[in-house]
C-alpha cells in the first residue's frame, strides 16, 4: 500500500525525465486560408504551405482543410523567378468538396485565379485571390479570398 502513495511522485519524475530529453519543438506552419465560393464561405484552419524552387523558378503552394475536414483546397501560384516579389500573379485552385463521403468528391478546378501577393519574405506569404472554378460545365465564383501562411 505504501507504494501507491509514491506513485504520483514517480509518474511526475518520469514525465520530467522524458520531457527534459526531448529536442526543442519546431513551430508548425501557420496557415490561414478563407474565401467565398459563390455565396458559401469557407475557412481553412488546417493545412500547410511550401515554397518550391526548381530550375531558377519558384512556386508557392497553399493547402488547406475546412474545420469539418469535408473540403480540401489547394492554391498553386507559379512565381516569375527565384527573386519573386509581391505583385499580381495568376495561379490555379483545386477545391474538392465532400471528401469524407464514400462516393467520389466533387472537384472544382480553376486555372486563372488572380492572386495579389502582398507579402513575401522567405518564410511568410500573404495575399488575396479571386476567380472562377469549374466542374463539368458549371462554374462558381471565388471572391474575398485571403491567405496568410508561413512555409
Amino acid at each position: 500500500m505504501r507504494l501507491f502513495r509514491f506513485l504520483p511522485l514517480l509518474v511526475l519524475a518520469f514525465i520530467v525525465t522524458i520531457t527534459a530529453c526531448q529536442k526543442a519543438a519546431t513551430t508548425a506552419p501557420v496557415v490561414s486560408l478563407s474565401f467565398f465560393l459563390d455565396s458559401a464561405q469557407y475557412n481553412c484552419k488546417g493545412g500547410d504551405a511550401i515554397m518550391m524552387d526548381t530550375m531558377g523558378k519558384k512556386a508557392l503552394e497553399v493547402r488547406g482543410l475546412t474545420n469539418n475536414f469535408a473540403q480540401n483546397v489547394i492554391l498553386f501560384l507559379p512565381l516569375d523567378s527565384a527573386n519573386a516579389r509581391p505583385g499580381t500573379y495568376y495561379g490555379s485552385m483545386v477545391f474538392a468538396d465532400s471528401i469524407l463521403q464514400a462516393d467520389i468528391a466533387t472537384t472544382w478546378i480553376g486555372d486563372s485565379v488572380q492572386v495579389n501577393l502582398t507579402q513575401l519574405d522567405g518564410v511568410h506569404a500573404a495575399g488575396t485571390f479571386s476567380g472562377q472554378v469549374f466542374h463539368n460545365e458549371r462554374s462558381k465564383t471565388i471572391s474575398q479570398g485571403k491567405f496568410n501562411v508561413t512555409y
